[in-house]
């Protein structure tokens, strides 16, 4: 896509953006990429269509904002990337990709068969190592052990996860204003300590999207350093 094309289309304000602004972005893509690209777009509106956000908008506006951190801000044009960005907190409120009640290992399995065969295999991994376990008390039985499982599976997944992690995480901190003062020292807090290490790992292969999410994260941090929980 054209630069000042691109600089067009995101000019534009939140309010405008649209279904149609956001396909705009991916016109110069194969027809069979844009489909599911759209595909991905509504089975994530659909997925998220009861959840609000503690500001009160709808949680499908999260999942578009991070696509298009990684479609404008980083200037992504990978569409597997895109897809599972707009799909990576689906399947963890949605059955539509397999039963969060079952034991894990049977969760995973199916999520990335289904997964795998509407889009391909290596959306079905990104976006499972993307979404956090839910306790089934047999093969993970506490959140602890939950949170714990999701940080080492991420690293291991690579730097196409940990990119899309790294622009999930920079939304949910340019909208903690919304929150309270406890969830932004707790969200800030966490980047820091849990996530901050893993983002470096992104560097080698995509060292200028990378450091443009790692700088967009500390102006976003520094903006609650001195606010106390």
């Amino acid at each position: 896509m054209d630069f000042e094309k691109l600089l067009k289309i995101t000019e534009k304000t939140e309010v405008d953006e649209d279904r149609e602004r956001f396909l705009e972005r991916i016109k110069d893509f194969p027809e069979e990429e844009q489909m599911l690209v759209d595909a991905a777009y509504d089975l994530s509106k659909e997925s998220h269509r009861p959840q609000r956000r503690d500001s009160g908008e709808r949680y499908f506006e999260h999942t578009r904002e991070t696509a298009l951190i990684i479609m404008d801000e980083c200037q992504v044009r990978d569409p597997d990337l895109i897809i599972s960005m707009l799909l990576h907190d689906a399947i963890e409120d949605s059955a539509t990709f397999g039963n969060r009640l079952l034991a894990y290992s049977i969760w995973e399995k199916t999520a990335k068969f289904r997964l795998g065969r509407f889009f391909n295999k290596r959306v079905a991994n990104i976006v499972v190592s993307l979404t956090k376990p839910k306790e089934d008390g047999e093969e993970i039985e506490t959140i602890e052990k939950a949170n714990e499982f999701y940080l080492k599976n991420l690293e291991k997944a690579g730097p196409d996860s940990i990119l899309l992690k790294m622009a999930d995480r920079l939304h949910n901190l340019r909208s903690l204003s919304s929150t309270t003062p406890e969830k932004q020292q707790r969200i800030v807090k966490e980047t820091k300590e849990k996530y901050w290490h893993i983002f470096q790992e992104v560097l080698d292969k995509y060292p200028k999207e990378g450091s443009y999410l790692l700088d967009q994260m500390n102006t976003e941090m520094a903006k609650y350093d001195k606010i106390k929980a």
